[in-house]
């Protein structure tokens, strides 16, 4: 890989290796925690995560959690109904598209704006992390 912008080619090299394993990294978390509502072990970080509610919320949207702080009748059409604007960017996986495009340009293009959208797709993990989770605690 040539750098034609400011970092050099290691640096390009390991931003786009950080990118594309935090979309990995997020996509089986994201899979593992849909699995538990499937199985009807829903606790609140995962609904949280799916939904991007606050565990304050949670209670209002999918009523009050069993004996064992679990909620086993909420479906993922339930969580998809329940979604903020938030999840829906951050869970829904369009923008995990975006960052692996923005981490393959640079091999593909040789242009300084390439780098451009490395970086972009690098602050848009950064912000998927920051942005989903828990809330509330």
């Amino acid at each position: 890989m040539r750098s034609y912008g400011p970092l050099d080619a290691t640096t390009l090299g390991a931003l786009a290796l950080a990118v594309t394993l935090s979309v990995v990294v997020r996509r089986i978390g994201l899979s593992a925690r849909r699995r538990k509502v499937l199985e009807g072990d829903a606790r609140a970080d995962d609904l949280a995560e799916l939904t991007g509610l606050t565990l304050a919320d949670l209670q209002d949207a999918f009523g009050p959690p069993g004996i064992d702080q679990v909620w086993r009748r909420v479906t993922l059409a339930d969580i998809h109904a329940a979604r903020t604007k938030q999840a829906r960017l951050f869970v829904g996986g369009g923008l995990d598209a975006l960052s692996l495009a923005g981490a393959l340009l640079p091999y593909l293009v040789a242009h300084g704006f390439a780098q451009l959208g490395l970086v972009f797709a690098a602050l848009i993990q950064a912000a998927a992390w920051l942005g989903t989770g828990s809330r509330g605690r």
